[in-house]
């Protein structure tokens, strides 16, 4: 699915004609999702870039990741998708930028992505640029990568109080409370004594 989005983006729209290799020239973005064939050709005849399958996305080399070329920036990264089930998968991700326009292409759904269209565009939203769509991507890919690894330092702290601390119901011997006890009044009497050494 092709998606354009003007430089007053509202919800952004779809082409009229695939058939026709002119693009209006207040567009600012044009996200590409799980793209056919003609939707791809459209977008590289219009604008003259060269725009990556999702093989050249998958590449792992740095020269493939960031490059620059034919006036565009080219920069490909594996996003997070599905977070939130059992099987949280990874998807490339391409971002095309020049100074008319972003070119986005990805192949599934990215909630960061679905985040910055509803927060970010509205008809009443600042006049979009390429630069200010890929801020505000970045940014939203920023805030979703940190609530995903919140949700992963929380289920591990969870795991970690289960396999490591004794269940509440279990109740500790009397050996266990004594030296408990010992160790409580040793970290007390620890914490006092820098305060009765003190000269002063």
């Amino acid at each position: 699915m092709l998606t354009l989005y003007h430089s007053r983006a509202g919800r952004g729209e779809r082409p009229p004609d695939l058939a026709s290799a002119r693009l209006p020239a207040n567009v600012a973005w044009l996200d590409l999702l799980n793209p056919v064939p003609d939707e791809t050709a459209f977008v590289a005849r219009a604008t003259g870039l060269h725009v990556p399958t999702i093989d050249e996305l998958s590449e792992i080399e740095s020269s493939s990741r960031l490059r620059h070329q034919n006036g565009a920036i080219y920069l490909s990264a594996p996003l997070v998708y599905r977070a939130e089930s059992d099987q949280p998968l990874t998807t490339p991700v391409g971002f095309l930028l020049t100074r008319e326009r972003l070119i986005t292409v990805r192949f599934e759904e990215l909630t960061s992505f679905n985040t910055f269209i509803n927060r970010d565009l509205s008809d009443e939203s600042d006049p979009l640029t390429s630069g200010a769509v890929f801020a505000g991507l970045i940014d939203a890919i920023a805030d979703r990568l940190a609530d995903i690894l919140e949700s992963i330092a929380s289920e591990l702290d969870t795991l970690s109080h289960r396999l490591f601390r004794n269940p509440v119901t279990e109740r500790p011997s009397a050996g266990a409370r004594k030296r408990r006890s010992a160790d409580h009044s040793a970290t007390r009497r620890a914490q006092w004594r820098p305060r009765l050494e003190d000269p002063r």
